[in-house]
């Protein structure tokens, strides 16, 4: 979460909610390794974002 923190301009509650969202909607997929969680969008979304990115 700190590495989040970083970048994003959000609060911690709000991106909490937005993890929580993208999660219900099964846009994200997580994976806990020992004490880590790794988080990663779902593959479909992800090459939605960097068509778009790739778009601008």
């Amino acid at each position: 979460m700190h590495q989040i923190d970083k970048i994003l301009d959000l609060s911690t509650s709000d991106l909490l909610n937005a993890i929580q969202s993208l999660k219900r909607r099964l846009l994200l997929d997580i994976k806990q390794e020992d004490k880590t969680t790794y988080f990663s969008l779902n593959p479909v979304l992800k090459q939605y974002v960097l068509w778009k990115e790739e778009g601008s």
